[in-house]
């Protein structure tokens, strides 16, 4: 079995990425956006 030290600090671990992911998202979203729509145009420019 593992001390329960493990299992506290990976819960904090995990709370931090969490918070850290809450605090990134709009600036992921943003690049993903602009990615979608690269890719939109990409695949218009290929229809056409």
């Amino acid at each position: 079995m593992r001390d329960p030290s493990f299992y506290i600090w990976s819960a904090y671990a995990i709370c931090v990425l969490v918070l850290a992911c809450i605090a990134l998202r709009p600036l992921a979203s943003l690049r993903t956006a602009k990615r979608r729509a690269r890719k939109l145009q990409n695949q218009l420019v290929d229809h056409a």
